[in-house]
């Protein structure tokens, strides 16, 4: 069995005040800890974590360097 993930976020620019991307993270994870926003995600079939800011770009640092890797190994190119 093969799972599917796939990862939604909101990006800013790198020069971001800290200051907003910590009010952008906490508002939006308000909104995914409401009981029905939950609710809705799970009929779909998403699960929510809300990974703060630095988590998620550790996650997709992990993600590009794993495929990286991938699409090396087997010589992939662009065509």
């Amino acid at each position: 069995m093969t799972a599917t993930v796939t990862a939604l976020s909101i990006q800013v620019r790198p020069v971001t005040s800290p200051d907003i991307v910590a009010k952008i993270h906490a508002d939006v994870a308000e909104v995914i800890r409401m009981p029905d926003i939950r609710a809705n995600m799970a009929k779909l079939g998403a699960e929510t974590s809300g990974l703060a800011p630095a988590q998620f770009g550790a996650y997709l640092r992990a993600e590009i360097a794993k495929f990286r890797k991938i699409v090396s190994d087997a010589n992939i190119t662009v065509q």
